[in-house]
């Protein structure tokens, strides 16, 4: 059990990291689901919502995903990849991601478009 609160609507819109950067300032601002300290997910955060255990998923090319059921909804393949806040030690200029339609995680440049998952502390 953590004291994170995990945005309950996902952003369809695939992003680069300074526009998902720009997408947490719009919720903060927003005050959204009455707080303003959103934040994108460190990589250690992100892995506090994978699962070891495959969930059936339609909406998957794998027919599965990695991420715990309560976050699953209606997630679609292109919605499965995630920008974390955490910087790569080879490259500061790229940030880790996490796949959750197959549990892996890796570090891509800002420019490529993933989606965001707002986390905040209660």
């Amino acid at each position: 059990q953590t004291s994170l609160i995990w945005q309950k609507n996902i952003n369809d819109k695939a992003l680069s990291y300074q526009e998902a950067k720009d997408y947490i300032t719009t919720l903060n601002d927003e005050n959204y689901a009455g707080y303003s300290n959103w934040k994108i997910p460190s990589l250690e955060e992100l892995n506090t919502i994978l699962t070891d255990t495959a969930l059936e998923n339609e909406n998957s090319f794998t027919q599965e995903t990695y991420i715990k059921s309560q976050l699953l909804g209606t997630m679609k393949v292109e919605k499965q990849i995630f920008w974390s806040d955490t910087v790569s030690e080879v490259d500061n200029k790229k940030y880790w991601y996490v796949n959750f339609s197959n549990g892996l995680d890796g570090w891509a440049n800002q420019d490529n478009k993933y989606h965001i998952i707002a986390v905040c502390n209660k």
